[in-house]
């Protein structure tokens, strides 16, 4: 008697280790990222990282020119559209040709804004080689 409920353990116990082993190994085929956030970035100078940032800032000018040794400068106004203060932080990715990041990432910049208030954001490339760029505006985090 002791040995027939002995198998069936074994068999559940031996069933429970294939059902594990099936299911931890199932193979599955790579997944294709279902949409690219930096296409954005590619098509704007600049964008707002947060929906509510858009009630708040106004982007008047964006542009860019070139330093006397070749790097680029990149600049903005960005515009108070409240009666209150407003604090937004903002960064500078410069990219080579092919839009790609040259990792010269600019440190996020703290930028207070007072009621109705325009001020001008600039930031200079560290090589060259950027012929691109995109100007990332947050809340502050």
């Amino acid at each position: 008697m002791r040995s027939i409920v002995d198998i069936h353990v074994c068999r559940l116990f031996l069933f429970m280790l294939l059902l594990i082993g099936f299911i931890g190994c199932k193979r599955t085929a790579p997944y294709v990222p279902t949409g690219d956030p930096h296409l954005i970035e590619d098509a704007n100078p600049v964008v707002l990282l947060d929906k509510d940032l858009m009630k708040i800032v106004a982007v008047d000018r964006t542009g860019a020119q070139r330093t006397k040794d070749g790097r680029l400068k990149v600049m903005t106004t960005l515009r108070n559209l409240k009666e209150t203060r407003q604090h937004v932080q903002v960064q500078t990715v410069f990219k080579d040709s092919n839009h790609f990041s040259l990792g010269e990432d600019s440190a996020w910049s703290d930028v207070i804004l007072f009621s109705n208030e325009t001020q001008s954001y600039t930031n200079t490339s560290f090589s060259p080689d950027a012929n691109h760029f995109t100007i990332r505006i947050r809340l502050p985090r």
